[in-house]
């Protein structure tokens, strides 16, 4: 945040002073912007002790839960699901070697 604070100085002040003026000014500590204040004040309450608060409660890791149960999808009429038997198809002939080429190779 203090390097945008920084950029946004630095741009504004180059287009009213020379740059090394502009730079100078910019990282003056005398003369700090809202938002720089607004930084240094956050670090400053980072550094301070926080207030005694209770310990937070161990978070628990779920590796196993219970399985859900199954779902049977809708029926359909005139069709049993249980009669259904889907194989997939077996190829029967030999696999030509060498495996043929492409048109495109040459």
């Amino acid at each position: 945040m203090q390097v945008f604070a920084w950029g946004r100085m630095f741009a504004r002040y180059a287009h009213e002073m020379p740059v090394e003026a502009a730079l100078a000014r910019t990282l003056d500590p005398a003369k700090p912007c809202p938002l720089c204040m607004a930084v240094q004040q956050a670090r400053q309450a980072g550094h301070e002790p926080s207030p005694a608060s209770p310990p937070a409660p161990a978070a628990k890791l779920v590796l196993f839960s219970q399985p859900l149960e199954a779902v049977t999808p809708p029926a359909i009429p005139g069709r049993r699901l249980d009669t259904v038997s889907v194989r997939a198809a077996v190829r029967r002939d030999p696999v030509p070697v060498p495996p043929p080429r492409g048109a495109a190779e040459c």
